[in-house]
């Protein structure tokens, strides 16, 4: 006997509630859509699986959750943007062990501007190729690795850059031949 049950009226099936399951009075076989759910197990989790706003609060508590993490991850107070390490190279202008600062003079990469900039060299820092500050003199090469604390830059490691070479500037050249030629 087949039946089609998108052609039975809802009416022909009814249905009686016998404690917890349910009985079908007639003798038609339950429509697949209109069966009732199984009784929930005994127990903690089936009240949590009928309660409709169980998993709303869970979401909301994972939502919670992330967004907390996020934000004590934020405000940190290291982070890694205050401990990014740049590296400026130029010469030096001056140099005094007393208050352990450091003066150096580049030549903007960009701009073609020539600045000057002064370090605080705190204690305990490497050298390369030098041993203290005083035996700098002016116009020695060096590279520097260095932070930014608000107004302040604080070297990290100096490296003093030994030429092998002489290299001359283009008005250095031209005097040399104007003294040639005289």
């Amino acid at each position: 006997m087949n039946f089609k049950f998108e052609s039975i009226p809802l009416s022909l099936l009814k249905r009686e509630r016998v404690g917890v399951r349910v009985k079908h009075v007639c003798n038609l076989p339950p429509h697949p859509t209109l069966a009732l759910r199984p009784s929930p197990p005994s127990g903690g989790e089936g009240k949590n699986a009928q309660n409709p706003n169980y998993f709303a609060k869970l979401q909301f508590l994972i939502f919670a959750l992330f967004a907390a993490h996020l934000i004590f991850l934020f405000q940190s107070p290291h982070t890694a943007a205050e401990e990014i390490i740049e590296r400026l190279d130029g010469r030096v202008v001056r140099a005094r062990d007393e208050d352990r600062l450091l003066w150096v003079k580049f030549e903007h990469p960009v701009t073609g501007v020539i600045e000057e900039k002064k370090f605080e060299v705190p204690a305990g820092i490497k050298f390369k190729h030098f041993k203290k500050l005083g035996s700098l003199k002016e116009g020695d090469l060096m590279s520097i690795d260095y932070h930014i604390e608000g107004e302040r830059l604080i070297a990290v490691y100096l490296i003093r850059v030994p030429i092998r070479l002489a290299y001359a500037t283009k008005e250095e050249v031209a005097k040399a031949l104007l003294k040639m030629k005289q």
